[in-house]
């Protein structure tokens, strides 16, 4: 087991027809979109993949699209977003026999397990797939934030080789930084956090808006890498519209049509999540006008 998560990796939107179908000619469309900006991973089947609105079969057909659309170009990563844990071993079982590169799986939400419960459902997870395993501890959708404890137990296990972290307090994420055994990697959740994670030692980020402005984000990347702080701020400001206008409930509908309205289209998103309202749609043209992807409307 030789990976180790690094860099930009990209949370893939799920595409869809018109009639709510996957739409494997777009999918990989934008596959190889993400593999011609260098990104170093790609992540598919997760909140931005809406995992939660797609079937056990579709969630092993994208895994096995990217596999095959990539080939080895960069690691593919599996969403492994299940509530319970006999539910995501098998998603994990599925996905590795796909060809996913790596897991990424959210502590179980619904249940409110106790923390040895969480750790214990990792375990299982662990100790049933041959694959890595980052874990996804995103307190604001679960209810159930993973506390230095319980990270310390996990990262001691071999396959268990970072988290995708969504907490909002960047004292506790420099705090989770510094006490990261060598090797574990802290990854950001939070597009508009992740340059600032990056500077305190992160290293990489699995991100949304990645999917419309790739090349933004490796750029910012190799500042943080260089320590080009000055460009990495100017460049973190200039994306900021967009991450705003973006990154709302309902997500991701919102990026959906930023990626319509910049000429590569992925659909709708399913059900519940509808539209943007028309004061949005119209934030998100004005952010995608200033970064130069889209013409005035």
């Amino acid at each position: 087991m030789a990976y180790r998560p690094e860099g930009i990796i990209t949370a893939l939107l799920t595409p869809f027809r018109d009639d709510e179908g996957l739409d494997e000619a777009a999918l990989a469309a934008r596959l190889r979109e993400q593999v011609a900006a260098g990104v170093h991973g790609i992540m598919v089947g997760g909140v931005s993949g809406e995992y939660v609105n797609l079937t056990p079969d579709e969630r092993e057909r994208l895994v096995r699209e990217a596999a095959a659309v990539v080939r080895g170009a960069c690691p593919v990563l599996a969403g492994i977003l299940e509530p319970h844990t006999r539910a995501a071993i098998h998603a994990a079982a599925r996905a590795e026999e796909a060809g996913a590169d790596a897991l990424l799986v959210l502590t179980p939400f619904h249940n409110l397990p106790t923390m040895p419960g969480v750790v214990a459902h990792f375990r299982a997870v662990h100790d049933t797939t041959r694959l890595p395993i980052i874990l996804y501890n995103n307190p604001g959708r679960t209810g159930i934030d993973l506390d230095h404890g319980a990270f310390a137990e996990l990262a001691a296990l071999p396959r268990v080789v970072g988290v995708k972290e969504c907490r909002r307090d960047l004292g506790v994420v420099s705090e989770q930084i510094r006490r990261a055994p060598r090797g574990f990697a802290v990854l950001s959740g939070e597009d508009d956090l992740a340059f600032l994670t990056f500077l305190l030692g992160g290293r990489g980020a699995i991100l949304t808006s990645a999917n419309i402005i790739p090349h933004v984000w490796m750029d910012l990347w190799r500042c943080a890498q260089r320590v080009e702080v000055p460009k990495g701020i100017e460049l973190h400001h200039r994306m900021m519209p967009l991450i705003n206008a973006v990154y709302t409930r309902n997500h991701p509908y919102p990026i959906k049509r930023a990626m319509a309205l910049a000429g590569r289209p992925v659909g709708p998103a399913r059900p519940p999540l509808l539209p943007p309202d028309p004061a949005q749609e119209a934030a998100i043209r004005a952010a995608l006008v200033e970064l130069g992807l889209a013409a005035p409307g």
